[in-house]
C-alpha cells in the first residue's frame, strides 16, 4: 500500500483543513495517510522541514504532499535535497512530490469544502508509478479534467555561489533596490509571491526603450548593478539595470508568464540580450496590472510589444563580478555582496501539470 505523507506548517491557515484533507485522500485513494507537522515558526526556512521529512521517511512515506503555497514548496524541496546529502534520500530529483496549491486555498479536490478554487497540482514522477495513479484517482473523482490533459514540464534548480555562501533555488536576480523588503511589508506578500510578481513584472523590459512608463516602473524596482556580467563566457556589459536567470514556471493571477528551462534575461545596451518571454505572454496586460499593484500612477500606460521584437537566449552559466556592493535575489531571499557570483542550472525536476 502506498504511504502518502502530508507535511504542513501549523502556523499556516491551510493546516486547519488537515482533517478534511485526510478524509478526502483516504476516501478517494486506497493508501495510508501520514500527517507530519513542522515546528510552529512564523517565518520558516528549509531547516524547519528537515526533521518532519526525516520522520516521514522513517515511517515509510512514498509520496509527499505539501499542504502549502509556492514558498512552502520551495522550502520542502530544499529540505529534501539537504536530506539527500545525508543519504536519507537516494536521488532527490526522483522523489515523488505533489504540491497542494490554489492561491490562498487548497486544491481542486477540496472544492467540496471550498467551492470555486482552481486546481494547481504538480507531481514529480518517481520510480513507482503510484504517484501518477493517485493523481488520476483524485482527478477522476473530484476534478473537472481528464488525465489526457496532464502535461509534463521541467523545472531546473539554480545553484548560486558567492564567496563561501551557496544557495539552491528556482530563480536568481541582481540589481535589486536596497529596500526591497519594503514591498513585502507594504503588500503583505510572501517571499515567493513577491519574487513571482517581480519576475513577471520584468516583462516591462519589452517596452523599456520605447515607453517612459516602463522605464520608470523598472527603475523604481532595480538599482543599477555596476558589475561585469558574463553569459557562457561572453562579456555582456558592465552596467545592468537587472539580470535574471529564472527556471520558474510562473502562473500568476493576472496572466501567465512562462520562462523556459535555463532562460535568462537582462537589459543593457546589448540588444541581443534584452528580454526573454514566451510566445503566449500578454505583455501589456501583465505590465498594466503590475503597475497598478505596485502603486505606479494611473498614467502608466504601457504600449503593446509583439513577441517578434524579443530575442531568446538560453544560458548554461552566468558569472557576475560586482564593482561594488549590490543586491541579489535567490528564491525570494534578498542578499547583498561585493563578491563574484556564479549561477548554473542543476538537475531538473519533472512535474505533471493540469
Amino acid at each position: 500500500m502506498l504511504t502518502l505523507g502530508v507535511i504542513s506548517n501549523p502556523c499556516s491557515k491551510r493546516n486547519k483543513r488537515r482533517n478534511a484533507l485526510k478524509e478526502l485522500y483516504e476516501g478517494a485513494m486506497n493508501y495510508r495517510v501520514i500527517f507530519v507537522e513542522a515546528d510552529k515558526v512564523s517565518n520558516p526556512d528549509f531547516r524547519t522541514y528537515v526533521e518532519p521529512l526525516r520522520k516521514g521517511f522513517d515511517l515509510g512515506v512514498d509520496v509527499w504532499a505539501i499542504n502549502s503555497g509556492d514558498g512552502g514548496q520551495a522550502l520542502v524541496e530544499q529540505a529534501i535535497f539537504h536530506l539527500e546529502k545525508e543519504g536519507i534520500v537516494s536521488n532527490a530529483t526522483e522523489t515523488p512530490i505533489s504540491n497542494l496549491l490554489g492561491g490562498t486555498a487548497n486544491i481542486r479536490a477540496t472544492a467540496a469544502y471550498l467551492e470555486g478554487r482552481s486546481l494547481i497540482d504538480r507531481v514529480v514522477p518517481g520510480s513507482p508509478s503510484t504517484s501518477l495513479d493517485a493523481l488520476r484517482k483524485l482527478l477522476n473523482r473530484y476534478g473537472d479534467f481528464g488525465t489526457e490533459q496532464l502535461e509534463t514540464v521541467d523545472r531546473y534548480l539554480m545553484q548560486v555561489k558567492t564567496g563561501d555562501r551557496e544557495h539552491v533555488g528556482f530563480g536568481f536576480g541582481i540589481g535589486l533596490i536596497p529596500n526591497f523588503y519594503d514591498y513585502y511589508n507594504k503588500h503583505g506578500a510572501t517571499h515567493m509571491t513577491v519574487f513571482g510578481l517581480i519576475s513577471a513584472g520584468l516583462g516591462a523590459l519589452a517596452t523599456y526603450y520605447v515607453n517612459p512608463g516602463s522605464r520608470k516602473f523598472i527603475d523604481s524596482l532595480f538599482e543599477k548593478a555596476q558589475a561585469d556580467v558574463y553569459v557562457d563566457g561572453v562579456h555582456m556589459g558592465d552596467s545592468f539595470t537587472f539580470l535574471v536567470a529564472n527556471s520558474l514556471d510562473l502562473e500568476v493571477d493576472f496572466g501567465p508568464l512562462h520562462f523556459k528551462v535555463k532562460d535568462s534575461m537582462g537589459t543593457n545596451d546589448r540588444v541581443d540580450f534584452r528580454c526573454n518571454l514566451s510566445e503566449d505572454t500578454d505583455i501589456k496586460d501583465i505590465i498594466g496590472q503590475l503597475g497598478n499593484l505596485f502603486g505606479v500612477k494611473k498614467g502608466f500606460e504601457p504600449k503593446p510589444c509583439s513577441i517578434e521584437n524579443l530575442v531568446t537566449r538560453d544560458a548554461n552559466e552566468i558569472r557576475v563580478v560586482p564593482k561594488s556592493e549590490m543586491g541579489y535575489l535567490v528564491d525570494g531571499e534578498c542578499f547583498r555582496t561585493d563578491e563574484s557570483i556564479s549561477v548554473t542550472p542543476i538537475g531538473p525536476l519533472k512535474y505533471l501539470r493540469v
